[in-house]
This record gives structure tokens, sequence and C-alpha cells, in this order.
């Protein structure tokens, strides 16, 4: 929940999300790593790159809106990272009506 409220926050972090949810930064990783195979970046990275996808389908919002409204300061490190964890550019998966 911390995370998609403060997902506009480029500076969303791990020290931060280690505060909110008062743990230390090893506590922290131990239980995401255990819980998601994820670590806290890649964590905080997902639920970025998950939203990105949902404002892709549900808004006609441009790629670059839609990176910076998640968190993203580079609208092409969006674009990459989308394509690494999707399979698609975000420009291919809206022109395939949202699928994939």
């Amino acid at each position: 929940t911390y995370v998609e409220e403060h997902l506009d926050d480029y500076e969303l972090g791990v020290t931060a999300l280690c505060r909110a949810a008062r743990m230390s930064h090893t506590q922290l990783y131990r239980k995401l790593k255990a819980a998601l195979q994820m670590t806290p970046s890649q964590f905080i990275g997902a639920v970025r790159l998950q939203k990105g996808k949902n404002l892709l389908q549900q808004t006609d919002w441009n790629i670059s809106e839609i990176a910076y409204e998640v968190g993203f300061n580079d609208p092409n490190y969006f674009s990459r990272m989308f394509r690494n964890t999707y399979g698609k550019s975000p420009k291919q998966f809206r022109q395939l009506g949202g699928k994939g």
C-alpha cells in the first residue's frame, strides 16, 4: 500500500520502504525475498511497472505521462524496463489492446 500511495515519487526507494514497514533493510530484504522472491528494489519496480501497465490499458495518456505518474523520471528507462518485464514496448502493448 505504501508503495502504491507514493508511486509518483521517483525518489521512493528501499530506505523509505524500510521506514514505512518499520523494519531494517536486512529484515525487509529477507521477508520480501522469502515471500515474493524479489529484493525490495525489484518489488518497488514491479509495482511501478504493473501500475504503468494498468494505466496503458485504462487511459489514453501518452507513455511519458504514464512513466512520470508511476515514478520513472526517464520515459525511455520506463520503456526499457517495461519491455524487459512484459516482452513488448508500452507502445506495442497498447496497440495490441493491452493484451499480453
